[in-house]
């Protein structure tokens, strides 16, 4: 009923009682918010009128599991509406994911990451923020947790299918960092990300498998780190899982061709290719590829092999036609001769 004219008086009393003193107060309040985070007039009366509203949510996420449950849902829906992503961002949103996060008595670390994949997902800020760029002290700290956090998870990965359930989502989140500059020079200088994306690029998770490609397709982007792409050995498994026709996921699969795509426009790429037999894989993913995009992406990057190979091509010389030497007549030669 708070959609009726005049009644967002309502909405608005609901909102206040986020802050409330009693838990069972502040517990059904935010049961009711969640209820209209995905209304428009709603969202936008919070942005324009109850703007603490969002700082409420926030301080929400470190109260106790249903009540931070409910709060990372309402702001999970809200993550879509630019004005209260701001808001989210003005109220040290990352610092209260973070909190406790790698704690296993937290029951809501699973939607405390999906929250955190969507910000990063949408919003450059975001990154900046979870990265702790502007805080030398404390930059990459955050990251070292998730990434330390879902490492240790991993390694049971083999024999415990469900050893990944909730921190899969990190890699959503590490793949969403991975296109800013500094959240690079973290991944690869400070954190042993390359030794493991080989593993994670094969991985049956489709989330881990495509937080993964997107961090090898990102670096492939930076002239800086495409060389440790190729000495790593990171594009192989891509290319590799391509031919096969392993990847299933439409969206993995653009990532993967926009990686090869790139790295085929410089000599270093050009000359993996041609070392793996690159092109030949190429040509059997394009066999197999039935998206007609994603099809004419592969091609243009097996046409655009072929011309520089024939930029390559050594051509043969001219044969140079050595012609006689034009007959002298003695009378001219004696002329030329000493006395």
């Amino acid at each position: 009923f708070f959609s009726r004219p005049g009644i967002m008086e309502d909405w608005e009393d609901l909102l206040g009682f986020l802050n409330n003193a009693k838990s069972d107060v502040r517990k059904i309040a935010v049961q009711n918010v969640r209820n209209y985070t995905q209304s428009p007039p709603h969202l936008e009366y919070v942005e324009t009128q109850k703007p603490e509203a969002m700082r409420y949510l926030t301080n929400l996420l470190g109260d106790e599991p249903s009540i931070a449950g409910d709060a990372a849902q309402a702001l999970i829906n809200m993550c879509a509406h630019e004005g209260l992503l701001e808001l989210m961002l003005k109220s040290n949103i990352m610092d209260r994911i973070m909190a406790k996060m790698g704690d296993k008595a937290d029951p809501v670390a699973e939607l405390k990451l999906i929250l955190l994949s969507n910000l990063t997902s949408t919003s450059p800020s975001a990154v900046e923020q979870l990265l702790q760029v502007h805080d030398e002290d404390l930059k990459g700290l955050h990251v070292a947790r998730l990434l330390g956090w879902f490492l240790h998870t991993f390694k049971a990965y083999k024999t415990d299918t469900g050893a990944i359930k909730h921190t899969h989502w990190v890699m959503a989140v590490l793949g969403n960092c991975s296109a800013n500059r500094d959240g690079q020079d973290i991944l690869v200088e400070e954190s042993p990300i390359c030794t493991v994306l080989p593993a994670l690029l094969i991985c049956p998770d489709p989330i881990v498998r495509g937080g993964a490609t997107t961090i090898v397709r990102n670096l492939i982007l930076n002239p800086t780190y495409q060389p440790r792409v190729l000495e790593d050995e990171l594009a192989l498994p891509i290319l590799e899982r391509l031919a096969a026709g392993q990847e299933d996921n439409k969206e993995i699969r653009r990532q993967a061709i926009e990686a090869m795509t790139m790295l085929a426009r410089g000599e270093a790429g050009v000359a993996f290719f041609d070392g793996c037999g690159g092109k030949k894989l190429l040509q059997t993913a394009l066999e197999k590829e039935s998206v007609p995009d994603l099809a004419d992406m592969l091609r243009g990057v097996v046409a655009g092999l072929d011309d520089v190979q024939d930029v390559y091509v050594m051509q043969e010389p001219e044969k140079v036609v050595e012609e006689p030497a034009p007959a002298v007549d003695p009378e001219e030669e004696a002329m030329f001769q000493p006395d």
